[in-house]
């Protein structure tokens, strides 16, 4: 029998979402280091998102460890986009073998890789839900302009 509730957050994102009660930061916790590294072999599409998600996450929340996940993303989000579009193109309605009418397969294709993405993007924090209460510090390569204009010197 598996565990009961929600799966527990990791502690990195616990802690982002403002925990600090010892009692429940798990300091044992294994930490693997360092960025997700992009497998060789990917098609250009899916090598674009990977590059576009990890340009999006803040530093530290996407580790070596999510690798394997971070690539199903990828590709079904990949797989996703190409679906939708050819779907938008045709109509939901089609005729089957026998001549009979029924509904479009694509249609199934779609709502499935958009359930898995959705389940994948929380996985790796990238859903708003997922981010909601994160607090990170603010990178001080911001734009040097913003510091200026709040009266910074």
């Amino acid at each position: 029998m598996g565990s009961r509730g929600p799966a527990r957050l990791p502690t990195k994102i616990r802690q982002l979402h403002g925990e600090e009660r010892p009692s429940q930061i798990n300091r044992r916790e294994p930490r693997p280091g360092g960025a997700p590294r992009m497998p060789r072999g990917l098609p250009p599409e899916v090598r674009a998102i990977w590059r576009r998600v990890l340009a999006t996450q803040a530093p530290g929340v996407l580790t070596a460890a999510d690798a394997f996940i971070l690539e199903d993303f990828c590709f079904v989000a990949a797989r996703l986009h190409r679906n939708s579009i050819t779907y938008a193109s045709m109509s939901p309605i089609v005729r089957g073998p026998r001549g009979q009418i029924v509904k479009n397969a694509l249609a199934q294709l779609v709502r499935d890789d958009s359930a898995t993405m959705a389940r994948l993007a929380t996985q790796l924090g990238l859903s708003p839900a997922s981010r909601a209460g994160l607090s990170v510090a603010e990178s001080p390569a911001g734009d040097p302009m913003e510091g200026f204009l709040e009266g910074a010197s």
